[in-house]
């Protein structure tokens, strides 16, 4: 019987301990700690992780993507180009000429070479004229003189000229013949979403109308070249000194 009784002394005293344990942390909470520090103590194992936003690092400039513009082309004559733009005109999308200086294709040079004197070549463009090449004419060169027999821009006449030739006795080689001279093409934009329609824009001849995306030019104070950088080439005059 006397065990029984010390353990349930003991039992009491356990809970006697407890409560008084809860009084002094509810007696702490409530006269000692300040009430900020309390809300904040609750607030701070109730509130969800804050997702914080870092500024930029000073003097880091943002990125933009470059505006994208549209370059179309070539057309082998400024009057060509203008005719597109004024098409281009009706999409409301700003549009200018840039000219380009280019090496342009005139067309199979079909030759007799290698003659050495003007005699020798005079005589070999008589026997040329009797064997039907009437065309035929003597060409000086640095190394001596050759014969031309014409530039075609369709390769089946020349194949057919240098048959003749060949056929004749002569010895005859085909090269590309250029001129130095410009080609023009269109800057479309800036555009955002899809390009305009090209419909109507094809070059004379046999030209093939080229596209490709471009970086626009830098306009306004972006440009050392200033607002008139995109004017069409074909309008500008030099100016009289």
């Amino acid at each position: 019987m006397a065990r029984r009784g010390g353990g349930r002394l003991m039992l009491r005293n356990l809970v006697l301990c407890l409560l008084l344990a809860n009084l002094l942390v509810w007696a702490w909470q409530r006269w000692i700690v300040p009430p900020d520090a309390v809300d904040a103590l609750e607030l701070q194992g109730s509130r969800a992780p804050e997702l914080v936003l870092l500024a930029p690092a000073p003097g880091r400039a943002t990125e933009t993507p470059a505006a994208t513009c549209l370059r179309v082309g070539p057309f082998a004559e400024a009057a060509e180009a203008e005719r597109a733009a004024g098409k281009m005109a009706t999409t409301g999308l700003p549009t200018a000429i840039e000219a380009e200086s280019v090496e342009v294709w005139v067309g199979h040079w079909v030759q007799v070479p290698d003659l050495g004197d003007r005699r020798t070549a005079n005589g070999a463009r008589e026997d040329l004229v009797a064997a039907g090449l009437a065309d035929a004419y003597v060409v000086r060169t640095d190394s001596g003189f050759k014969i031309s027999l014409g530039v075609f821009r369709d390769l089946d006449r020349a194949e057919r000229v240098a048959r003749m030739a060949r056929g004749a006795g002569f010895d005859v080689v085909t090269t590309d013949r250029t001129r130095d001279g410009e080609e023009f093409w269109l800057l479309i934009g800036p555009m955002a979403g899809p390009g305009p329609g090209l419909a109507g824009l094809e070059p004379a001849g046999d030209r093939i109308l080229r596209t490709e995306a471009v970086a626009c030019p830098a306009t306004g104070s972006d440009s050392e070249a200033g607002p008139n950088s995109l004017e069409s080439a074909a309008a500008v005059a030099p100016t009289p000194e």
